[in-house]
C-alpha cells in the first residue's frame, strides 16, 4: 500500500489492523515493514494470530514518523506466508499528530473563554 500527499515537517501515525477468524488458519508469517522515502520504519518478524475455537483474532501495526522539508510516498510492505482462505486488511488509518504547543495554545485560548464567559 502506497500513501501520498503526506505534509512536509509533519508527524504521522499509521496504523494498520490485520484479523482472521479462528477456524481458519494460524494467520501471517513473514515480514512487514513501512518505508518513507529510503528510511525502514519498522523491522519484520512473524506473527502468529493463533487461536482454537470461534472468535477473531486481530493484530495491530502502528508506525509513527515525521517527514522532513519535501513530503514523500510511505509504503507498508506484507511479505511472507499467509495460512488463510482469505486475506482481509481492514482500519487502514492515517493522522498527522498534532503540533504540541498548537495543543497547548488551543487549551489556552479554551481557558481564557471560559474565564472570560464567567465575568
Amino acid at each position: 500500500m502506497t500513501f501520498s500527499g503526506l505534509e512536509a515537517n509533519t508527524e504521522y501515525t499509521f496504523k494498520l489492523l490485520s484479523a482472521r477468524a479462528n477456524a481458519y488458519g494460524t494467520g501471517f508469517d513473514g515480514t512487514y515493514s513501512m518505508t518513507y522515502g529510503v528510511d525502514s520504519l519498522a523491522g519484520g518478524g512473524s506473527h502468529d494470530m493463533g487461536g482454537s475455537g470461534a472468535g477473531l483474532n486481530a493484530t495491530e501495526y502502528t508506525w509513527t514518523f515525521t517527514t522532513g522539508d519535501t513530503a514523500e510516498n510511505a509504503v507498508i510492505d506484507l511479505s511472507g506466508s499467509w495460512n488463510l482462505n482469505a486475506v482481509t486488511i481492514d482500519s487502514v488509518a492515517v493522522a498527522a499528530v498534532p503540533e504540541p504547543s498548537s495543543t497547548a495554545l488551543l487549551g489556552v485560548s479554551g481557558l481564557a473563554l471560559i474565564l472570560r464567559r464567567r465575568r
